[in-house]
């Protein structure tokens, strides 16, 4: 899915008199603050990221799409707009990239992890609409299909068979010796190599080299 989608800079500007402490030792009173908007994003081809974010070329299913948390869902959010391109020279690539897009999306929809994260997900935002019973027992009952469901989506985000990702040798050397930094460093990478979300972004960046030896063997 997109990225949050916040193209503008605020600054908090305090209420309290300017100049009020400077022949006072009296503690000023807090009058709190203003937040005033000053600045907006662009990108290089002239439009904001403003609510939209950066859409991605391959979307994978989110599992926390239901979440209404970004920008565009904030009520006075400022609406997306456009200013004039810059001159600049677009980056060609030695593959296709619709047709890199129409692939993955294509394996996508048949994987069973995505398939069922998008269900789940599907299932979730329902749930969060919903009215609540105030009947204890159907509460309690809510509450286990709810722990059945996130306990689902913890499951199929991660890979039955683990990747062999491993640190760079540079950063090996470097954590020598340390054996808290060590232990952390194996922890972290051991949870990075069951992440069905990155196994999928190696496969596609797979595929992109595939075709570009393709095109240059051509």
């Amino acid at each position: 899915s997109s990225t949050y989608g916040k193209g503008t800079v605020q600054r908090s500007i305090a209420l309290n008199p300017e100049g009020e402490m400077v022949f006072s030792n009296k503690k000023p009173e807090d009058l709190g603050a203003v937040k005033l908007t000053l600045q907006k994003f662009y990108r290089i081809n002239g439009g904001a990221t403003q609510q939209k974010g950066v859409i991605p070329d391959v979307i994978l299913p989110n599992r926390y799409d239901y979440l209404k948390f970004r920008e565009k869902d904030t009520k006075y959010s400022f609406p997306w707009d456009e200013i004039d391109q810059t001159d600049y020279k677009p980056w060609s690539s030695n593959y296709s990239l619709s047709a890199l897009a129409k692939e993955v999306s294509k394996e996508v929809s048949t994987n069973a992890a995505f398939s069922k994260i998008k269900q789940n997900t599907a299932w979730l935002d329902q749930y969060s609409k919903r009215e609540y019973s105030l009947n204890i027992n159907q509460y309690k009952a809510d509450q286990k299909q709810l722990k059945s469901i996130y306990k689902d989506m913890d499951s199929v985000v991660k890979l039955s068979a683990p990747m062999n990702m491993k640190s760079l040798e540079a950063d090996a050397q470097s954590m020598e010796g340390a054996e808290e930094q060590t232990t952390k460093n194996k922890q972290w990478i051991d949870m990075r190599n069951k992440d069905v979300y990155i196994d999928e972004s190696v496969k596609i960046i797979e595929k992109m080299i595939q075709q570009g030896n393709l095109v240059i063997k051509q």
